[in-house]
């Protein structure tokens, strides 16, 4: 994703490696631009990557989020994989990949979470780690779940990573690698 005068982000993780590593080149280069944040109503745009069905078959869903998700319009994907919306207005900027067939959330609508998404910007590029998902906690008191089943990317043989679709809560966030094993079910690592 792209927005006037954004650069994506090199943070990296413990032994160095960026966390937002893409395996596949992207309009950034190999860092992921995932999430960032408008402080004046900017042109948005965008590449569906690895796409299962024609482009046509999807179209991508932007929101800004402040307090809620704020729907800011659809685009269509070209078959090169690029997409644009105009004037998404301020906020965390997020984009889901939808089924074209499923029913485009109206003008102005707003939601505290976006369902029926194939992908979203905050997943990563590259392909899902099999029998393997993500929990996120949020800690206070007690643990406090805020997403379940979020997928894990795999970025090279010894890499992986997984976004979460919603802002994280305030507390500790925490994130449980879960296995799904076929006899015993979920199993938390």
């Amino acid at each position: 994703m792209i927005g006037a005068g954004v650069s994506a982000d090199d943070q990296v993780g413990p032994d160095g490696f960026p966390i937002n590593y893409s395996p596949t080149p992207l309009l950034s280069g190999n860092l992921l631009i995932n999430l960032f944040t408008l402080t004046a109503a900017s042109d948005v745009s965008g590449r569906a990557l690895n796409l299962t069905e024609a482009a046509s078959a999807y179209r991508v869903d932007v929101y800004s989020f402040s307090d809620l998700f704020y729907y800011q319009g659809s685009a269509t994907i070209a078959t090169d994989g690029t997409w644009a919306v105009a004037g998404v207005q301020p906020g965390t900027v997020i984009a889901f990949l939808m089924d074209a067939t499923t029913t485009q959330p109206a003008t102005g609508a707003s939601a505290s979470s976006v369902t029926g998404w194939v992908a979203y910007s905050n997943m990563g590029v590259g392909s899902k780690l099999h029998d393997y998902f993500a929990r996120v906690t949020v800690k206070t008191d007690i643990e406090y779940l805020q997403e379940d089943n979020i997928p894990i990317i795999v970025q090279d043989s010894t890499h992986a990573r997984f976004g979460t679709s919603l802002p994280v809560n305030s507390g500790t966030p925490i994130a449980h690698v879960i296995y799904n094993d076929p006899t015993l079910g979920p199993v938390d690592l």
